[in-house]
């Protein structure tokens, strides 16, 4: 329904496979969702995808982007 912070916590579940089997891409699908809301969690999330975290292909650029949102929100 949008709620950003559940997203988050959603993306977290699959991330880590509690209580849904774990799936990458899945997580990431989730966070994506939060972090273009605006959720600085999300976004910080993001960053770490981008970053190559998670089996994500690395993308410097955009692993910035999504960290420069989340501290800009402090």
């Amino acid at each position: 329904q949008g709620y950003s912070p559940g997203q988050v916590h959603m993306g977290v579940a699959y991330l880590f496979g509690e209580g849904v089997p774990k799936d990458f891409s899945e997580a990431r699908r989730w966070i994506l969702k939060a972090a273009e809301q605006g959720n600085p969690n999300g976004q910080s999330l993001m960053a770490s995808f981008c970053a190559g975290f998670y089996g994500h292909p690395k993308e410097p650029t955009e692993s910035f982007n999504w960290a420069k949102k989340a501290a800009d929100q402090g």
